[in-house]
């Protein structure tokens, strides 16, 4: 019973989100839960930021937000890097204790740094409820052996799990049986992305969102 919200950028499609949890407010008895990964550069505008906000600390609302600390390289439209413009989210967040956690994505740019990477996330930003740890196998499958840098990577992560005690959401079944905080990989998640259109993952009670 969970609503991912991806994209592209969800929150281009802030007003929608804010309908969709609404009617899940008062037509479903709030039975969906919701996730949402965003690049975080929306939430330097304040009013996003109040909404997202409020819906993660107050309503079952997962907040992911894209950071590869040493890999970073996302570009904005005038070109230039926008890891400063994303670090002031985390802090932000981080100093407000709003609940959120950080998706990062292992790739060319930062193979070799994951586990330090992951360490100083987990130091600079205290109150991070977790980090989703994702592979992009194609970008460095031919620098590594991948099936052993993944094994690899995953055994270190079961001992920072075991240090900080934050979820570390990986494919990794040991540290998901150590950390069991969570069901994000439900097999009856429903995926919405920013256009909003929904995925063959669906159960029974979809159509009420038959209007968005």
């Amino acid at each position: 019973n969970c609503i991912v919200l991806f994209g592209g950028e969800p929150l281009l499609c802030i007003d929608k989100i804010r309908k969709i949890i609404q009617y899940n407010k008062e037509h479903c008895n709030n039975y969906y839960y919701f996730s949402m990964n965003t690049n975080g550069l929306l939430l330097n505008n304040n009013e996003i930021y109040k909404i997202i906000s409020d819906y993660a600390s107050s309503y079952r609302f997962k907040l992911e937000v894209s950071y590869d600390k040493s890999g970073q390289c996302r570009r904005m439209f005038n070109g230039s890097n926008s890891d400063e413009l994303i670090k002031s989210v985390l802090f932000k967040l981080n100093k407000d204790k709003v609940p959120f956690y950080v998706g990062y994505t292992v790739h060319k740019g930062n193979y070799k740094n994951v586990i330090n990477d992951v360490i100083y996330i987990f130091e600079k930003y205290n109150n991070i409820n977790g980090i989703e740890v994702r592979f992009a196998i194609t970008d460095i499958e031919n620098l590594v052996n991948t099936n052993n840098f993944i094994h690899d990577t995953y055994r270190k992560l079961k001992y920072i799990y075991m240090k900080y005690g934050k979820s570390i959401c990986t494919d990794c079944e040991d540290i998901c049986k150590l950390c069991g905080k969570c069901n994000h990989y439900s097999k009856t998640d429903t995926y919405i992305s920013d256009n909003l259109k929904r995925s063959k993952k669906s159960n029974d009670n979809d159509n009420l969102f038959s209007d968005f």
